[in-house]
Order: C-alpha cells, then structure tokens, then sequence
C-alpha cells in the first residue's frame, strides 16, 4: 500500500491543484484528457506486513525498490541536500515546495507529525495561491 497523491499535468512540475477541479468537471475530463499520474510518496505496507511503524530511511529504501515508474506512475524524489539549496532548486522550478521527514520517524496515519514539516517555495504563494483558492469554488 502506497501513500501518494493524483497529479495532473505530463512531465514536471506536477500539478496537484488542477486534480480536483477536472475530476468535479468531468465532461471537460472526457474532452481534454490531461494526463493523471500518481505520486507516491511512501509505503505503508508491503507484501504480507505494515511497514508504518518502521523508520521512514527503511521506507524510503522499500519505495525506491518497488521503481514505481511508468506513463500513469512515479516516485517523488528524495534529497539529502541542504535546505536552502533544495527550497532554491523548488523556486526555480516553480514547484510549491517539499516535506521534509526526519529519517528516523514513523508514519502516523491521519496526522502530520513535528518531525515532518511541509516547506513552501518564497514566492509560492503569491503565484499559485490564487489559483488553489479559484480550484475550490
């Protein structure tokens, strides 16, 4: 089992808030078909067992093992950079920005744990912050 998210759009950047509009639209989902993939972002369970409880550098190893690849699929990336350089590399993609996870901390289902900490790009949401709010009505 996979923890992950639909994205739209082929290539990079994804786009995560385009999903829900075209997915309440869903004559203008038959007449444009824009590319859905799936993002994973972690294993949850693997074969006959839960892997939550294990540390997410296991976790990330077992993801990257599975090569989760393909026209409809794909892996997020992971990084062992510094912070700055990563949330830099995120701006200049025009990406919104990462989860950073400690690698010693389990998945706790349902919650957003501290040693998680989702980063947002400097400029994403004076950009891309319009459109989310335009998504939802």
């Amino acid at each position: 089992m996979l923890d992950g998210e639909l994205v739209a759009g082929a290539g990079r950047p994804w786009d995560f808030y385009r999903v829900a509009p075209r997915l309440a639209r869903r004559r203008d989902h038959i007449a444009h078909a824009e590319r859905l993939t799936f993002v994973a972002f972690d294993v949850l369970w693997l074969d006959d067992g839960p892997t939550f409880l294990l540390p997410y550098a296991g976790r990330r190893q077992f993801l990257e093992g599975l090569a989760v690849a393909g026209p409809a699929w794909a892996t997020v990336g992971s990084f062992d950079e510094p912070v700055d350089d990563v949330m830099e590399a995120c701006a200049s993609l025009g990406l919104e920005g990462v989860v950073a996870k400690r690698t010693d901390s389990p998945y706790r289902p349902g919650v957003r744990p501290d040693d998680w900490l989702k980063l947002k790009a400097a400029d994403w949401r004076a950009v891309h912050a319009p459109r989310r709010i335009d998504a939802r009505r």
